[in-house]
């Protein structure tokens, strides 16, 4: 409604504006969503310096969440607040890899374990892609994977752009959605 218009469009932000709202979160089983792809690497990473920063704008909201969820006694609320509170899964493999060269000098047991944990994370996002997706193309992608990260990083060392401009990614490609209702056979 009107008051989340304030807000700017950051999903995050929106929703915890609605989940201190609402009294029970619920999700619509046979919603359907359509995102549009970023079509270059300079819209990407534009893309997600603005996401970057609308994640870190929006830890005060996740707070808040887990707050409310804390004071009436809502799991619901406590659990939707911890996620989004969940930085980004690049800050985190970066942390792992982090703490994983560091504990090389200090503790090699531990260093083994973040070079496991990072394995794992990896070897499950492959097996995921691999067990759902049916297209092709999807593998060749999954080799542009290290450049992504790249990409990623060097949107959080220009997190400080956001401020400065909304860095709105322009949308290069019109689809109707009479069209993708059509793709999809809905």
């Amino acid at each position: 409604p009107g008051s989340f218009r304030k807000l700017g469009g950051f999903d995050k932000r929106m929703q915890a504006e609605m989940v201190k709202t609402i009294p029970q979160i619920a999700y619509a089983v046979e919603a359907v969503v359509y995102d549009e792809k970023i079509q270059n690497g300079a819209a990407l990473q534009k893309q997600r310096t603005r996401w970057i920063s609308a994640y870190f704008s929006a830890v005060p909201d996740a707070l808040t969440v887990i707050w409310k969820g804390v004071t009436t006694f809502s799991l619901d609320r406590m659990y939707f607040g911890l996620n989004l509170l969940r930085p980004p899964l690049f800050i985190m493999m970066l942390t792992a890899l982090f703490l994983c060269i560091f504990n090389i000098w200090f503790s090699p047991e531990w260093a083994v374990f973040w070079a496991a944990a990072i394995i794992v994370v990896v070897l499950t996002f492959f097996t995921i892609v691999t067990v759902m997706s049916r297209d092709a193309s999807i593998f060749k992608a999954m080799f542009f994977l290290p450049l992504f990260m790249w990409r990623q990083v060097k949107g959080l060392l220009r997190i400080s752009d956001a401020g400065k401009d909304f860095l709105r990614t322009q949308n290069t490609k019109v689809v109707y959605i009479e069209e993708m209702l059509e793709k999809q056979k809905i």
